[in-house]
């Protein structure tokens, strides 16, 4: 009572490091095994800590006191999917409270009902592993994890590896899913299935036609998303990588290149200022009394900001929703802009470039 609880990742560490656990070991190896794992935990957990990888396969902070959880709750979420009393129920329809009670006195337990579904079920999982006590039970589980992390580590490193399966995990793959279908195929069949999975993403019949709003704004983001990975990708003399670590911290949205009228909203102190940034007169402005009102407004006065719409609809012609108007940029930059003209947001981007933030290579 009062105290900090242990963590399951604690407890986990306590199974494999606890000398009582093992009273069959020789003294000297228990030491030297002790020593060897908590090491590799280092190791994993040092390695982890980098938010280059942690955003790589994870789509938020993740709040956990130690990252090597992470890896726990993997292997938990894999066997829990993979739980035959679950897929009994569901496949039989069992749904009533009897039925499952029934299931329950026989024994036949789901992984909520035998491991609970409080903060500890990931350790009640593992500690059920750690049955005979013997070198090579710790042995099995220990590999069991570094294999784990050794795709992770993988996939990581690997250019390609990396932006495929960072692409995934951010447009909503699950690492569980990915990580067993890594287990179940060949190297070449693996990417092969990344590609497809990737394909779907993106899958449209018409891509020159696709528009902002109208319920395609998802599409969207993984078409510019995919453009922007791809495209660094090709380039096969370069290093560079996608920092999907700042894109999933720093929240992006969908961008018009040029604006579009409703969107603007410009207060009538603003109007003369908007007109000389935006307005230049083409075949296209042929209405000689809207001709006229700009005129007044930038030299006279100001009209009122109702009736400054119609000239904003005006001087920015129709609103161009289509994919070759729009690209990826982070909220703070796109919020900045407010009224700004196509050279303003231009120099803008540029700036903020300059001072640190990140501007993906097809957005510039």
């Amino acid at each position: 009572m009062g105290k900090i609880p242990l963590t399951n990742a604690e407890l986990i560490k306590a199974l494999f490091l606890n000398s009582s656990n093992f009273p069959n070991f020789d003294a000297e190896e228990i030491r030297l095994r002790q020593i060897e794992i908590a090491s590799e935990w280092d190791r994993i957990e040092y390695y982890l800590q980098n938010n280059e990888l942690w955003y790589f396969i994870n789509n938020t902070k993740n709040e956990l006191p130690t990252r090597i959880e992470f890896l726990f709750n993997i292997i938990y979420s894999i066997a829990k999917e993979s739980c035959l009393e679950t897929k009994y129920r569901f496949d039989n329809k069992i749904k009533a409270k009897e039925e499952i009670e029934k299931r329950k006195v026989a024994g036949h337990l789901s992984f909520d009902e035998k491991y609970g579904t409080d903060e500890y079920p990931t350790f009640r999982f593992f500690s059920e592993k750690f049955q005979s006590k013997s070198k090579a039970e710790i042995d099995t589980n220990w590999k069991e994890i570094k294999r784990m992390f050794q795709t992770i580590e993988e996939w990581f490193l690997d250019r390609v590896l990396f932006h495929k399966i960072g692409y995934l995990i951010t447009t909503g793959d699950k690492i569980t899913d990915l990580l067993q279908e890594a287990k179940n195929k060949q190297k070449k069949e693996f990417r092969k299935l990344l590609d497809i999975k990737i394909t779907k993403k993106v899958k449209c019949d018409h891509l020159e036609t696709l528009e902002y709003g109208n319920g395609n704004n998802k599409l969207i983001t993984n078409v510019l998303l995919l453009h922007n990975i791809q495209t660094m990708l090709k380039n096969k003399n370069e290093s560079s990588r996608f920092p999907f670590d700042r894109f999933k911290t720093e929240k992006w949205d969908i961008e018009h290149i040029h604006a579009i009228a409703t969107e603007v909203k410009v207060k009538k102190e603003e109007q003369k200022n908007w007109l000389e940034k935006n307005f230049i007169q083409d075949e296209e402005h042929q209405d000689i009394e809207i001709n006229k009102k700009i005129e007044n407004i930038k030299n006279i006065e100001s009209i009122e900001e109702k009736d400054f719409e119609r000239i904003v609809e005006y001087v920015l012609g129709e609103p161009d929703n289509s994919i070759q108007n729009l690209c990826l940029l982070d909220r703070g930059t796109n919020r900045s802009y407010k009224n700004d003209s196509f050279k303003e947001k231009r120099r803008k981007i540029i700036e903020n470039e300059k001072k640190g933030t990140f501007i993906p290579i097809c957005t510039k």
